[in-house]
């Protein structure tokens, strides 16, 4: 019997005591628990530009990498017609990560542009408000 109880012994799992344990103390009930941050939405910076053709904008996304991100625009022409595309990044350089694109490219006459609207969307997949122009681009707004 004494071998037995000796082999249950050795079975049974060792504790850790109070000291080894301390450091993976859970929190206190009223202590505020860590939380995974949701990812933060691209924000648009306020610029919107028409220059020769071509239309630029530039979006930060808070938590990640503005080049990383896409821009769809929406122009809206007199036909009625709503024509999207995604605009080109100009990847990071001197001036940073802007976004563009030139309108006779896509086949559009700016002259028949009646408004522009357009939306960021960042690599966590989190999309920015929608922003809208006039078409001589002046007083864009989210």
């Amino acid at each position: 019997m004494v071998a037995a109880t000796a082999l249950c012994l050795l079975a049974v799992p060792v504790v850790a005591n109070a000291a080894t344990l301390a450091g993976n103390a859970p929190t206190s009930a009223g202590a505020a628990k860590p939380r995974a941050v949701a990812a933060q939405p691209p924000t648009w910076t306020g610029y919107f530009q028409c220059f020769n053709g071509s239309v630029f904008t530039d979006f930060t996304d808070p938590d990640g990498n503005d080049a990383n991100m896409n821009v769809w625009m929406v122009v809206s022409v007199n036909s009625g017609d709503e024509l999207g595309f995604w605009m080109n990044n100009s990847g990071p350089g001197t001036h940073g990560v802007f976004w563009y694109l030139n309108l006779r490219d896509v086949g559009i006459d700016p002259a028949n542009v009646t408004h522009y609207d357009w939306i960021a969307q960042d690599e966590s997949g989190a999309w920015s408000l929608w922003v809208t122009a006039p078409p001589d681009c002046k007083g864009a707004r989210t």
